[in-house]
C-alpha cells in the first residue's frame, strides 16, 4: 500500500495501511535518542459480553506471559518463557507495559533508538504467540483478583465505578474495565483463546511508533514483524445503545473514608460530535487550572471543597461529562449548590474574550507539552488515529477548539447542565448514611442545578552554560529549541533536614503558599495571570531541599519570570491564604488513613527514624500546622529563600545570555542576608530489629521491610540502584517467584531511597491479609540468596539496560532535566551529574552487586505492616504512632 506522508507541528508523519489491514503509523523526533512502539488493538471492555466481563484486560496480563512458535492454538518450542518478554525490554534498557479501556487495549515499549527493532520484535510476538500457559493462566487470574481488591480500597475508584454504572444504564460502558471477581475467577484458557482468536487479527490492530526513527523504517521493520498475523476479523459485537436519560439519577455510598467525594455526570459527546471541542473548552473553564471557576470560586473564595475539577471523557461512543469535588462531609449540601450554581451560571452567560482565550491556550498547550516525550506523543496520535481515523486529526481538533465561539460555550452548558439529564455519586464516611441518603441528594441535586432569578441577575540541542552572580546565586543554562517551552527551577538546601520540629511542616507551607500571593499581587490575580500564560508556578519541598519551579511558553518568558521572582522575593504568606491552606492541610492529614499503602510506607519511615527528620511527614503535624503563622512563615522563608546558595535552572528554548541576564535583573539583591542553615544529626541504624503495624479494615494487606540505606555521594549508590532493578520490574526475582509462581499480590517492589543523610532500602508488597506470612518469608528468602550468591550476569546485564534507558526516557523532559541539574548543584554532586548515570551504572560489576547487597542487607530488618484485623506477620516491637 502507498505510504501516505505528512507533517504534524513540523514533524514528519507517515502512515499507511499495510495488505492484511493493519494500520501503521509513524512519527519522527530527534528530542531524545528513544523510541516508543505501541500497537493499539481495536478491541476494549466494551466489546465484551456479561459473561467476558475483565477478559480484554486477562489479556493484557497473559500477552506477557511467554510465547511459543505457531501460536497458541498450534504450540511448538518456546520462544520466550514467563518473564523473558519484560526482561529482554529491559536488558534493552526500555519500559514495557500495557492498558484496557473500554474501547481498547494497547501494548507499549519504550526503547533506546539503537534497539528499535527489538520492542517491535517482542511485541509482535506477544501479539502473534502468546502460550496462555494453563498453569500461568490460573496464577495471573489470582493476580488480577488482587488487582480488583486494590481498586475496591480506593475511595476516587469507588466513586468513579458508582457514577458510570448509574449513568450508564445499557451502555458496557456501566462496566468496569477490569471486570468482576466472580466472572474473573471463572475463565478458562477456552475462553481466553476464543476471544483471542476473534478479536486479535490484523485488521484490529495499528501500530503507533513515535521517536528518533525513520518513518519508513518504521513501516517496513512493522510490517516484516506482522507479516503473518491473522486477518479476517469479525464485525464486533453490537453494543447497547444508551437510551436518552430523561430524569435525576443518584448514587449514594458509604466506606471507610475520611474525606467525602461527589462527581456530577452529564451524558456527553463522542470524539467527533460538532459541540465536543467547544464542552472541552467548557470543562477548561470550568475545572482545569488554579483560576478556574470552581477552583477560584468554590475552593478558594468559598473555601467548601478540598478540591474542584471538571472534564469530558470523549471515548468511541458518546461519553461523560465531569464535574466532581472532594470535601469534607459536613460541607456537602453547600459545595454541592455552590458546584450547581456555577454551572447554571456557565448555561446563562458567555464567558469574557479574556476566560476563553485562557481555555483555548491551555488546551493548545497540551499539545505542545505533550510532544516531549515519545510515549506521549505516540497515544496523542494513537488515540486520533483509532477514534477518528486520522493520526494527524490534532490540527484539525486544534482549529475547531480556536473557532469555538463565547455563544458555543454558553450553548453547550445550556444543553448539558439540566437537571434531567444529571447522575450524581456521592462517597461518604461510615456514620453519615443520611448525608447521602437517594432522596436527600436527589433533592440537592435538582435544587443546584435549577436556575434562580438571584442568580441570573448577579451574572453580570542543547547548550549548557553556568555562571555564578555577585549576589551568590548560580545560574545554570541548558538550551534546547526543540519545543517553545522553557522550564526554570529555584532549588536551595533545607526541606526536612532544615527545618526544626517546632515549625514541622513550615516548608511544605510555604510551598503550597509561594504562588497565592505577593505585597503587590493577589493569589487569585496569579492565578489568572499564569493560566492565560498557559503555564505553571509552584514551590515543591522534599527531604533534602525545597525551592520553586516555572513553565512557561517561550512566548511569555518574560512575563512569566517576573511573576515567579515577584512570588520569591515578596511573598506575602496571607492570612487568609494560611488559612485556606491550613485547613486542606489538615484535611489532607487526617485523610491520609484513606490510603492503607501510603500509611504503611508511612509507618515504615518512623520506624526506620526515631528521631531523625526523615520519618516526619513533609506536612507536619495537626498541632504544628495549626500553630503556623503568616508572620512566622514571612521570616522563614526570608532566611532561606535567598541567592546565596541557590540554583536557578534553565531547561528549554531561550537564549543562557538572556537568561543570566533577568536573573540578575529580577532577583540581583535578593531577599536579604542567608541564614546559617542548621541541620538536624544523623541518626545511627537500628541495632536490632523493629516491628511495627497498624490495625486498618480493608481488602489488602500492606507491607515493608528494610533497612537503613545510603547516601547520594556513596560509590555503592548505583550498584544499589542495580540491584533493586533485578528485584523488580516484571522481569525481576520478586515479580517471578512472589506474583508470578507464587501469585502472593499483584504489586511487589524494591526501592533504594537515597538522601544527604543515610536513605532507606525496601521491599513493598500488597498482598491479602492470609499471606503476609508467606509474603515476609518469600521476601526475606530472595534477599538471602541475593546477599550470599549475587546475582546472574544476564540480570546484571538486564538491570544496567533498564536504569540507563529508564534514565534516558525520564531525562526527555525539560522539566525533569531542570530539576535534576537543579538539585546536584546544590547537593554537591554537579550540575551535569544526570550525564554520566548511564556510565556509572555501566561500571557496576557482579562484585559490586555483591558487596551491596552483603552491606545493606546485613542490616537490622525494620518492617511496616498495616492491615485488617487477624493479618499475619510478626508481633510488633514499637509502639503505633499516635
Amino acid at each position: 500500500m502507498p505510504l501516505g506522508t505528512s507533517t504534524l507541528g513540523g514533524l514528519p508523519l507517515a502512515t499507511v495501511t499495510l495488505d492484511h489491514g493493519m494500520r501503521v503509523v509513524a512519527c519522527h523526533t530527534s528530542a531524545a535518542p528513544v523510541v516508543a512502539v505501541q500497537i493499539w488493538v481495536g478491541v476494549g471492555s466494551a466489546d465484551e459480553t456479561p459473561a467476558q466481563a475483565g477478559l480484554a484486560h486477562v489479556h493484557e496480563h497473559m500477552l506477557f506471559k511467554g510465547t511459543v512458535e505457531g501460536g497458541p492454538r498450534h504450540p511448538g518450542k518456546m520462544r520466550r518463557g514467563v518473564g523473558e518478554i519484560a526482561a529482554t525490554i529491559e536488558r534493552a534498557g526500555g519500559e514495557i507495559n500495557a492498558w484496557t479501556s473500554f474501547d481498547q487495549t494497547v501494548y507499549h515499549v519504550v526503547v533506546p533508538k539503537a534497539l528499535f527493532t527489538t520492542g517491535v520484535d517482542v511485541l509482535a510476538d506477544a501479539l502473534q504467540r502468546s502460550a496462555f500457559d494453563r498453569d500461568e493462566l490460573g496464577r495471573e487470574l489470582e493476580v488480577i483478583l488482587e488487582e480488583i481488591k486494590r481498586s475496591e480500597d480506593q475511595p476516587t475508584t469507588k466513586l468513579s465505578r458508582a457514577l458510570f454504572e448509574t449513568a450508564f444504564q445499557a451502555h458496557p460502558y456501566r462496566r468496569p474495565v477490569i471486570g468482576f471477581a466472580d466472572v474473573v475467577k471463572a475463565f478458562t484458557r477456552d475462553d481466553v483463546l476464543h476471544f483471542f482468536d476473534a478479536h486479535y487479527r490484523a485488521e484490529r490492530m495499528t501500530a503507533v511508533v513515535v521517536g528518533d526513527v525513520d518513518p519508513e523504517l518504521a513501516v517496513r521493520t512493522v510490517r516484516a514483524a506482522f507479516a503473518d498475523a491473522p486477518r479476517g476479523a469479525p464485525p464486533l459485537p453490537p453494543r447497547a445503545v444508551e437510551p436518552p436519560q430523561r430524569e435525576l439519577r443518584v448514587r449514594g455510598l458509604c466506606d471507610d473514608v475520611q474525606e467525602s467525594h461527589l462527581a456530577l455526570g452529564f451524558p456527553g459527546p463522542r470524539l467527533l460530535d460538532d459541540d465536543m471541542a467547544a464542552i472541552d473548552v467548557l470543562c477548561v473553564l470550568l475545572g482545569q487550572g488554579e483560576s478556574s471557576r470552581l477552583v477560584a470560586r468554590v475552593k478558594r473564595e468559598q473555601q467548601l471543597v478540598n478540591e474542584a475539577y471538571a472534564y469530558s471523557y470523549t471515548p468511541q461512543d458518546p461519553g461523560l461529562v465531569v464535574v466532581g469535588a472532594s470535601l469534607h462531609h459536613d460541607k456537602l449540601a453547600p459545595a454541592l449548590a455552590a458546584l450547581g450554581a456555577e454551572l447554571c451560571r456557565a448555561r446563562e452567560s458567555r464567558p469574557r474574550s479574556a476566560e476563553l482565550d485562557k481555555a483555548k491556550a491551555i488546551l493548545a498547550s497540551e499539545a505542545i507539552y505533550q510532544r516531549e516525550t515519545v510515549e506521549g506523543l505516540a497515544r496523542r496520535l494513537g488515540t486520533w488515529a483509532v477514534l477518528t481515523g486520522d493520526a494527524g486529526y490534532e490540527a484539525a481538533y486544534q482549529a475547531k477548539v480556536a473557532g469555538v465561539s463565547a455563544e458555543a460555550v454558553r450553548a453547550a452548558a445550556e444543553r448539558l447542565f439540566v437537571p434531567e439529564r444529571a447522575t450524581l455519586a456521592a462517597l461518604a464516611p461510615n456514620g453519615h448514611e443520611s448525608a447521602v441518603a437517594v432522596e436527600r441528594l436527589a433533592e440537592l441535586t435538582s435544587a443546584a442545578l435549577t436556575p434562580r432569578a438571584a442568580r441570573r441577575a448577579r451574572v453580570g540541542a542543547a547548550e549548557v552554560v553556568r555562571v555564578e552572580l555577585p549576589s551568590g546565586v548560580r545560574v545554570v543554562v541548558e538550551r534546547d529549541q526543540a519545543n517553545p517551552v522553557v522550564n526554570v527551577r529555584l532549588a536551595w538546601l533545607g526541606g526536612l533536614r532544615g527545618e526544626p520540629a517546632g515549625v514541622a511542616g513550615a516548608m511544605q507551607m510555604c510551598a503550597n503558599l509561594i504562588s497565592k500571593g505577593t505585597a503587590r499581587t493577589s493569589g487569585p490575580a496569579i492565578a489568572e495571570t499564569v493560566d492565560a500564560m498557559a503555564g505553571h508556578i509552584g514551590g515543591f519541598a522534599g527531604r533534602n531541599s525545597f525551592g520553586v519551579r516555572g513553565t512557561f511558553l517561550k512566548e511569555h518568558t518574560e512575563r512569566g519570570l517576573a511573576l515567579l521572582f515577584e512570588c520569591v522575593r515578596d511573598a506575602a504568606f496571607a492570612d487568609d491564604e494560611l488559612a485556606h491552606q491550613r485547613a486542606l492541610t489538615l484535611e489532607e492529614l487526617r485523610t491520609r488513613t484513606d490510603s492503607p499503602a501510603s500509611m504503611a510506607f508511612d509507618l515504615f519511615g518512623r520506624a526506620l527514624w526515631l528521631e531523625h527528620p526523615y520519618r516526619r511527614d513533609l506536612n507536619g503535624t495537626a498541632d504544628s500546622v495549626r500553630a503556623l503563622s503568616s508572620e512566622g512563615l514571612r521570616a522563614f522563608w526570608r532566611a532561606r529563600a535567598t541567592p546565596k546558595g541557590a540554583a536557578v535552572v534553565f531547561v528549554g528554548d531561550i537564549d543562557p545570555d538572556d537568561a543570566v541576564d533577568l536573573v540578575d535583573d529580577l532577583w540581583g539583591q535578593g531577599n536579604g542576608s542567608a541564614s546559617a542553615l542548621e541541620l538536624a544529626p544523623r541518626e545511627g541504624p537500628p541495632t536490632g530489629a523493629r516491628v511495627a503495624r497498624l490495625t486498618r479494615e480493608r481488602a489488602q494487606a500492606h507491607l515493608l521491610t528494610g533497612t537503613r540505606g545510603l547516601t547520594l555521594d556513596d560509590p555503592d549508590r548505583f550498584a544499589l540502584e542495580v540491584l533493586c532493578s533485578v528485584l523488580s520490574g516484571q522481569g525481576g526475582r520478586l515479580f517471578l517467584e512472589l506474583r508470578d509462581r507464587q501469585s502472593l499480590c499483584y504489586s511487589v517492589s524494591a526501592s533504594a531511597v537515597d538522601g544527604l543523610d543515610p536513605g532507606s532500602f525496601s521491599v513493598y508488597m500488597g498482598t491479602s491479609p492470609d499471606k503476609v506470612d508467606r509474603a515476609i518469608a518469600g521476601i526475606e528468602q530472595l534477599l538471602a540468596d541475593v546477599s550470599d550468591r549475587g546475582v546472574t550476569p544476564e540480570e546484571l546485564e538486564r538491570a544496567a539496560r533498564y536504569l540507563a534507558g529508564a534514565h534516558d526516557i525520564g531525562m526527555q523532559r525539560l522539566g525533569a532535566r531542570g530539576t535534576s541539574m537543579a538539585l546536584n548543584e546544590i547537593y554537591g554532586l554537579g550540575y551535569l551529574a544526570h550525564r554520566e548515570v548511564p556510565a556509572r551504572i555501566a561500571a557496576v560489576t557482579l562484585a559490586d552487586v555483591r558487596r551491596v547487597a552483603a552491606r545493606v542487607l546485613s542490616g537490622a530488618r525494620v518492617t511496616a505492616i498495616v492491615g485488617p484485623t487477624g493479618t499475619g506477620g510478626p508481633a510488633a516491637t514499637l509502639d503505633p504512632p499516635a
